[in-house]
C-alpha cells in the first residue's frame, strides 16, 4: 500500500505559509495496522506551530518466523535471526549476511550437541569432535569431520550442509556484492531451516523408537 506524506523542509518549527512544501513516498507492509491517537475535544491548538516530523515505522517491521525454527534458537539468537529475515524481506544482501552468520557458528555446535546426545559409539565420536573443538577453538575441522555422523537426511544431499553455511557465511561479507550476498542469504537460510528440521525430526523418531523397544523387552 503506498500512502502519499508531506512534510515541511525546516529543522525548526515552521510558521504558516513561510517553509516550502516537499513530497516524498514510502511503500507500507499490506498488513500495516497503523496506531490512531485522538486530540480531546477541549485541546486547542494553534494551527502556526503544527508540523509533521517523520520517525520510522511504528511498530516497527517484523516478519514471523518460523515457530519451529524459533523453539530451537537461543533468545539471543531468535532477535538476530528475526533481524536477517527482515533484512532479506527488503533487500539488505550483506546486512542478511552479517546477522546470520552471527547465530550460525553457535548454532551449529548446539546442533552438533543434539547429535551427541544419543549413547552410542557415534555419540562418543561426536564428543570427541565437540571436545577438540572447545580446545583448539576451530571450527573449520569440526564442520568437516561432522559429515559421517550426520542424521542420513543430510548426508543424501551429497554435501556437507554445515560446511556450506559455516565456509560460505565466514567468506560471503568480504567477497560477495549486496545482491549476491542476498541471493545467497535466501539459500543459506533455507538450508538453516532443513538442518535444525532434520536433525531435530531424526532425534524424535530415535526417542520414540527407544521407547517403544523399552516397552517391548518389559513385557
Amino acid at each position: 500500500m503506498l500512502r502519499q506524506f508531506y512534510a515541511k523542509q525546516n529543522s525548526h518549527r515552521p510558521t504558516r505559509g513561510t517553509a516550502p512544501a516537499a513530497d516524498f513516498q514510502h511503500t507500507l507492509p499490506s498488513d500495516y495496522q497503523p496506531r490512531v491517537e485522538s486530540i480531546p475535544k477541549k485541546t486547542t491548538l494553534d494551527e502556526s506551530k503544527l508540523f509533521i516530523r517523520k520517525i520510522g515505522q511504528w511498530p516497527s517491521h517484523q516478519i514471523k518466523a518460523d515457530k519451529e525454527i524459533l523453539s530451537f534458537l537461543t533468545e539471543d539468537d531468535k532477535g538476530y535471526y528475526n533481524k536477517a529475515l527482515i533484512c532479506i524481506s527488503q533487500n539488505y544482501g550483506v546486512a542478511a549476511f552479517a546477522y546470520l552468520r552471527k547465530i550460525v557458528e553457535k548454532e551449529i555446535v548446539r546442533i552438533i550437541e543434539l547429535l551427541a546426545e544419543d549413547a552410542n559409539q557415534e555419540g562418543e565420536q561426536i564428543k570427541s569432535l565437540l571436545s577438540e573443538y572447545r580446545t583448539k577453538k576451530q571450527m573449520a575441522p569440526l564442520v568437516e569431520n561432522i559429515f559421517p555422523y550426520l542424521p542420513s537426511a543430510l548426508k543424501s544431499l551429497g554435501d556437507n550442509p554445515f560446511k556450506l553455511l559455516y565456509g560460505y557465511l565466514s567468506e560471503g561479507l568480504h567477497n560477495l556484492s549486496d545482491e549476491e550476498c542476498l541471493k545467497k542469504a535466501v539459500g543459506l537460510d533455507k538450508l538453516f531451516q532443513f538442518t535444525i528440521r532434520k536433525v531435530r525430526e531424526e532425534q524424535s523418531q530415535v526417542r520414540e523408537i527407544k521407547e517403544l523397544m523399552k516397552g517391548l523387552r518389559s513385557k
